[in-house]
């Protein structure tokens, strides 16, 4: 049986940087919504 861990790295990293990305963009995306109220 081919082990899946290069696989599971490689998804790892995907979801890794979509949660980076996420928290990164998410607080931003707050802080614009709510200068644009003011």
């Amino acid at each position: 049986m081919k082990c899946p861990c290069h696989n599971l790295s490689k998804n790892q990293k995907i979801v890794l940087l979509t949660l980076v990305a996420g928290a990164l963009i998410w607080p931003m995306y707050l802080l614009y919504k709510l200068a644009k109220k003011n």
